[in-house]
């Protein structure tokens, strides 16, 4: 139960302050073992969770620390001062419905939070929008990572091992290719 309550849980709250690394990849791990669908989405509620509690944490550090909390995010890997403009920006033109197209852009959550939080907006609109910038990134992964192990299943013998080396390849690409864009 470790692996889709604790696990989840601290990885989304993770990311959502420090970490520079997804926990999609937990998720979509777990996506394809052969467990219920009851126990995934657990998972995936309980990462939604701590992603945003982790937020929380950010909005108020930002509030409390002012513009020290963005020397603090430049110096995780993978942000750069140019990313943290660019979320200002985004923040400025489409309030936090920048939190959504964040996710298409590769920016961290966590910069979202630290400007929102600069910016003294709403802690509860903060919240409502975080439950579904993040769940629909988290449902979409899980789900795709779902069905292409399901036909995988069904089509290979061995796709147990398979998929999982596909994932991996699938995660060491994209960071590879992600630090390579943004720095590590």
């Amino acid at each position: 139960m470790i692996a889709y309550r604790l696990i989840p849980f601290l990885w989304g709250f993770l990311e959502g302050t420090c970490f520079f690394l997804v926990p999609d990849i937990w998720l979509t791990f777990l996506a394809c073992r052969r467990e219920k669908r009851r126990s995934l989405s657990v998972a995936v509620v309980l990462c939604i969770l701590g992603a945003i509690a982790g937020g929380i944490v950010m909005y108020f550090s930002a509030q409390h620390l002012g513009d020290r909390i963005l020397i603090f995010l430049d110096y995780i890997p993978g942000i750069s001062n140019a990313m943290i403009e660019h979320a200002q920006q985004m923040l400025t033109k489409e309030g936090l419905f920048s939190l959504f197209s964040g996710v298409f852009q590769g920016i961290p959550y966590k910069i979202f939070a630290s400007e929102w939080g600069l910016l003294y907006g709403s802690l509860w609109l903060f919240i409502f929008v975080s439950f579904f910038s993040r769940g629909i990134r988290f449902v979409f992964a899980v789900g795709l990572t779902r069905l292409i192990c399901s036909i995988l299943d069904a089509k290979l013998v061995h796709a147990n091992k398979i998929k999982y080396v596909l994932l991996i390849v699938f995660w060491v690409a994209y960071y590879s290719f992600y630090f390579t864009q943004h720095g590590f």
